[in-house]
């Protein structure tokens, strides 16, 4: 009777890991019950092994521990990127952000934690491991004692199955030879994206932007961190940013400013803000990170070196970028601010290496205070990054910001969200937008005192979880100046005067913006 009650514990443990996903999916443990067909393939292989080479399994065991662990993390990557991302999981693609993954939880909570997280995650893979290991002996012995018993069970379950009685999970063969057909064919991928970047060549090589329209005007292009379409049409978030919004078109008015807004399609949702500064920068909609490795091998022209060109001193502000980062070449700043060179001696806000509010000052005194030419200045905003769980406290007064060393002694304002369910960051996720937002209001307002010509756009839609299902891939884009005549270009592409973009869809791509605001304002 013990052998029986172990065969049953060791079967439906293995069946049960394998079926993890669809538990998390369908959110009822009911779904372990169901056979997984990856599991009796290979117990039935191992017990036919077994049967040929007695008692020579024992690393076939571990062999097969190892590929239940691969088809269990292929299921539920399957789920949760299109829950979270909305977008397909691609191994080859995926695979390769592994490390970012590592670096942003190492990044979001203390070292003692990510120490204990870690522990805690080598002895759960070795327990598993060995569970997995001591329940697959288990199994093959049993079903190799009883190999004929064991055979008409398996074939009175198919036949079952095959009569309409469905005691199987569907396979995930179908979509791991998917991945696999992606693999085979990656050049013939990359021929393609070959196209749309040869298109940006031409474009770059065909065409002379002198920029005159602008008049010299500095520009500043804020890029807000998974500032999405969400916060304009969930109500949820609407009601919440609804106030500060209002409060920015007040200020906005009052001090003689003209905004338009409108909505722009991200080319990626959720994360890897790098695919939406690609598409803006050069013109080319990267979709996912082969096409950016490639564009960063070509000979596209970007937007800082267009305005290089016609005497712009152009700089690159990137207080999220914590070590060196070799691409960063590609797109041609004249001078680039990464997280060390910011002088900041604040304490960190999880991820978050320091405050928008302190970057946006401390560029504004060591660049546009001295500067001899005209300016393009690209902030990548990052202080409204998930999991939105510790957040920065406003500053009133800008000039006791100096070095940062006030917030050692402000209370960092926290909530309850622990990543990646971000099912009740709501509050959070829109206050953190929230300080952004006010962040650049106040700036606008106490630093600038000329035309200069301000771009503040959502780099991509926040996590799944926040969104909600089937969202857009939209974010929001403010254009704002002091001089009407620069937004003119904007109103008849369609731009909403105000802050609140009209919901007008479809929307333009991000990599459509660059070649129609360079020929927008060239003569």
């Amino acid at each position: 009777m013990k052998k029986y009650l172990f065969f049953l514990a060791a079967f439906f443990f293995i069946n049960l890991i394998v079926n993890i996903a669809n538990i998390w999916e369908d959110t009822s443990i009911l779904s372990g019950i169901y056979l997984a067909p990856e599991f009796i393939v290979i117990l039935l292989t191992l017990t036919i092994t077994d049967k040929i080479f007695p008692h020579k399994n024992t690393f076939l065991y571990f062999f097969a521990s190892t590929i239940i662990i691969f088809i269990s993390l292929s299921k539920i990557s399957f789920y949760a990127v299109p829950k979270f991302f909305h977008r397909s999981f691609n191994f080859y693609i995926d695979f390769a952000y592994i490390p970012n993954l590592l670096h942003f939880v190492y990044n979001s909570i203390p070292l003692w934690k990510f120490t204990i997280v870690s522990i805690a995650a080598l002895c759960l893979i070795g327990l598993f491991y060995w569970l997995l290991y001591i329940s697959f002996r288990t199994c093959t012995t049993q079903t190799t004692n009883y190999c004929k018993e064991a055979y008409i069970i398996f074939l009175i379950l198919f036949i079952t199955h095959l009569c309409g009685l469905h005691l199987f999970h569907p396979s995930c063969a179908k979509e791991i030879k998917k991945q696999i057909t992606f693999i085979y064919q990656k050049k013939h991928y990359q021929q393609q994206y070959q196209f749309l970047l040869q298109d940006a060549v031409n474009k770059s090589t065909n065409a002379s932007y002198n920029l005159q329209k602008l008049h010299k005007n500095n520009v500043l292009l804020f890029i807000v961190e998974s500032y999405g379409e969400t916060i304009f049409s969930k109500s949820r978030h609407f009601k919440l940013i609804q106030p500060q919004l209002n409060s920015f078109q007040a200020i906005l008015d009052k001090h003689k400013y003209n905004v338009c807004s409108n909505f722009i399609i991200s080319p990626t949702f959720g994360g890897n803000s790098w695919l939406a500064h690609g598409a803006l920068s050069c013109g080319v909609k990267t979709f996912n990170q082969i096409i950016f490795d490639m564009l960063l091998d070509s000979d596209v022209a970007t937007m800082a070196r267009y305005f290089n060109r016609v005497g712009y001193r152009t700089i690159s502000v990137m207080p999220g970028t914590t070590k060196p980062w070799p691409a960063g070449k590609f797109f041609g700043f004249d001078k680039k601010y990464y997280s060390w060179n910011l002088n900041y001696q604040g304490p960190k806000y999880g991820w978050c290496t320091m405050t928008d509010q302190y970057v946006i000052d401390y560029i504004h005194r060591q660049e546009i205070n001295n500067a001899k030419k005209p300016l393009f200045v690209e902030y990548v905003l990052i202080s409204s990054h998930a999991p939105f769980h510790i957040q920065p406290p406003y500053i009133e007064n800008w000039n006791d910001l100096q070095d940062g060393s006030i917030y050692n002694n402000k209370p960092k304002i926290t909530y309850p969200i622990v990543w990646p369910n971000l099912s009740n960051a709501t509050e959070g996720y829109v206050r953190s937008i929230s300080y952004v937002l006010k962040s650049i209001e106040d700036y606008l307002v106490q630093k600038i005192n000329d035309d200069s010509l301000i771009i503040i756009l959502g780099d991509h839609q926040p996590h799944g979880t926040i969104t909600g299902k089937k969202p857009s891939w939209a974010v929001p884009i403010h254009i704002i100046s002091r001089n009407p005549k620069l937004l003119e270009p904007f109103y008849k592409q369609g731009y909403k005067k105000g802050l609140i973009p009209l919901k007008n869809p479809p929307y333009k791509g991000m990599e459509n913006f660059l070649y129609p605001f360079l020929q927008n304002f060239s003569e």
